[in-house]
């Protein structure tokens, strides 16, 4: 049987990608799809890749493939192309793509307004939108008219065999990045450059391709004697200063993931890292975390690290990277998605820490960073605080798992299902002590009377057949048996008759509708509405005014985002980056509040 066609596009120079991080997932998605790649490059157009739009070939490619997958925002006129053509398209970014760095003139600057609006119209027509990390998730959901309901973190992964764990470490720091005029400053080395000579008793090497000759002249002519220049490094070579080097810096301005840092990890070398963008959130608890630009606070990071006597450190750094940044699992999730895109529904629900595939090493977050993952975590905790003893439960549409993987820790013994075999597959290899199986929630593959407490988190909203749905739950559940049930609140974000504009709702329910739905099956039902505090509700109302007046709030969100940048005006409505599960609590006035839970017992 002929397998199904993806088109993988991106910006390399050639059909055939070049770039490490593509070429890896070209190679995870042949192994289940007929795949075909093909670049924007080399089509004339003043403004991004507009000229591919006048490639008949490449509307042939789009029309040709089942699926389309775009690497970067820059391929936004084929996401374009697959919107018009029926295709579902999945666009993977998060570094200069989503962010704009003002301080360096990096990334995705509003004062270009037709870029600007180019890219957020591709990101706006996606079927889905895949993030580096939960950094670049929060860049990306300040960019106008976004919304997290189409959109996860899938990190990128490499192949830790490649990168062996030091057995020699020397008191060395080592930073490896391109040699540019911008990247000097972009990638730290000048920071780091600085740093040397405020810690002269230190030794520091710095490795990279060499883009600008006048850039490495320029930084020749400043390293004190304590600072060796490598210049471009073999991939065996870089191997053996990973290997030896006790710090690895990383000291950038902005990363939307930072591939060097994490093959540093891999190696053993304890980072120390600024607190911008993804790289305080790759190195974790392993890394040290200075202020950009701070030469004295990073020298004297250096030689904490360095002083360190801590023979299991080394170990601890690789583990994070074992857990975190596998090959195996960025591989498992690309296809993941794309099955689900091909089979017109979602892998995973929606934006969720563990629902975007970013697992802490105990499988909780222990410091969580956005709205969206607390707000999903929340009806978890409500049904540990009503369940305290351990009971059978079964939860239907568990995703990647991280829910299941939650309720099995507080000791209720657990079996989960979900109709995508990835999903699944993903689920079990990462928290094996949970029963995760493949069945859908209209035929669910259990006894009568089977469990004390069914759990089923937004995923109501997904199903065609609702009926069969409540059905199945009721049948399953023991005499006295519960069931916790989520869906988002279609008074917040819909007018009266609008269709759902997230393309995998069948529906969304008001309180009204749900009871309705849910009492024709269980006898006993209380709805309450999940609602967070005020700061954050405002915010979420904002967001979704844009939803609610459709094509012409996006164009003017847009505008508005330029003219302020141009202007050089304060960003208005900026969201908290630190949630905690206080922000959220539940409510008997469901009207305004952000998701309905329905609470039923047979």
């Amino acid at each position: 049987m002929s397998r199904e066609r993806v088109l993988l596009v991106h910006d390399d120079p050639r059909d055939e990608p070049v770039s490490s991080f593509i070429v890896n997932d070209a190679a995870a998605l042949r192994q289940a799809y007929e795949l075909d790649t093909m670049t924007v490059q080399g089509h004339w157009a003043r403004i991004a890749y507009l000229g591919v739009l006048l490639n008949p070939r490449a509307w042939r490619r789009v029309r040709r493939a089942r699926c389309v997958v775009c690497w970067f925002g820059s391929c936004a006129p084929v996401v374009l192309m697959a919107w018009l053509l029926g295709r579902p398209v999945a666009v993977i970014c998060g570094g200069a793509d989503v962010v704009h760095v003002p301080e360096i003139g990096y990334g995705l600057d509003p004062r270009g307004f037709c870029r600007f609006l180019l890219f957020c119209l591709g990101y706006r027509l996606a079927s889905r939108v895949l993030l580096f990390s939960r950094a670049s998730m929060h860049d990306f959901l300040a960019l106008p008219g976004m919304d997290a309901s189409r959109c996860s973190v899938l990190y990128l992964g490499i192949d830790a065999g490649r990168f062996p764990l030091g057995v020699d470490k020397r008191p060395v720091v080592l930073t490896v990045g391109m040699i540019s005029r911008s990247s000097l400053r972009r990638k730290g080395i000048d920071t780091m450059v600085a740093a040397a000579r405020l810690a002269p008793e230190l030794d520091f090497r710095i490795g990279g391709m060499v883009v600008s000759g006048a850039a490495r002249d320029e930084l020749l002519g400043r390293i004190p004697a304590n600072v060796a220049f490598l210049g471009e490094l073999t991939p065996a070579q870089l191997v053996d200063e990973l290997g030896s080097a006790k710090v690895y810096a990383q000291l950038s301005y902005h990363e939307g993931f930072g591939m060097a840092l994490v093959e540093a990890m891999a190696c053993g070398c304890r980072p120390v890292v600024t607190d911008r963008g993804s790289i305080p959130e790759v190195a974790g608890d392993q890394g040290l975390v200075v202020p950009v630009a701070d030469p004295a606070a990073a020298a004297a990071a250096f030689r904490s690290a360095i002083a360190e006597d801590d023979p299991g450190r080394p170990a601890l750094i690789r583990q994070r990277v074992v857990d975190l940044f596998s090959a195996s699992g960025r591989d498992q999730g690309i296809r993941a998605e794309v099955a689900g895109l091909i089979a017109g529904r979602r892998t995973e629900q929606p934006a969720g820490e563990d629902h975007c595939r970013v697992v802490c090493r105990d499988g909780v977050a222990t410091v969580p960073e956005s709205f969206e993952e607390e707000r999903h975590r929340f009806p978890y905790a409500e049904l540990l605080r009503r369940e305290p003893r351990p009971v059978d439960v079964l939860e239907v549409g568990c995703g990647s798992g991280y829910g299941a993987h939650i309720l099995a820790g507080a000791g209720h013994r657990v079996i989960a299902v979900d109709p995508s075999p990835e999903a699944v597959g993903y689920a079990a290899s990462r928290y094996p002590g949970v029963d995760f199986r493949i069945g859908t929630g209209t035929a669910l593959p259990f006894p009568d009377a089977s469990f004390d407490v069914l759990a089923s988190f937004q995923v109501i909203e997904h199903v065609a057949q609702e009926g069969d749905f409540l059905r199945e739950a009721c049948r399953v559940l023991r005499p006295g048996g519960r069931l916790y049930l989520t869906t988002p609140n279609r008074r917040l974000r819909l007018r009266p008759f609008q269709r759902p504009w997230n393309p995998y709702h069948v529906r969304e329910h008001s309180a009204s509708s749900l009871r309705r739905s849910v009492a024709a099956v269980f006898p006993a039902v209380e709805i309450a509405g999940i609602v967070a505090s005020d700061d954050l509700m405002a915010l979420e109302r904002r967001r979704l005014q844009g939803r609610l007046s459709g094509w012409i709030g996006f164009l003017v969100a847009v505008a508005s985002a330029s003219l302020r940048a141009r202007l050089r005006l304060p960003v208005s409505g900026q969201r908290r980056t630190t949630v905690d599960s206080r922000d959220f609590s539940l409510s008997a006035k469901v009207g305004g509040c952000l998701d309905l839970l329905a609470l039923a017992r047979r």
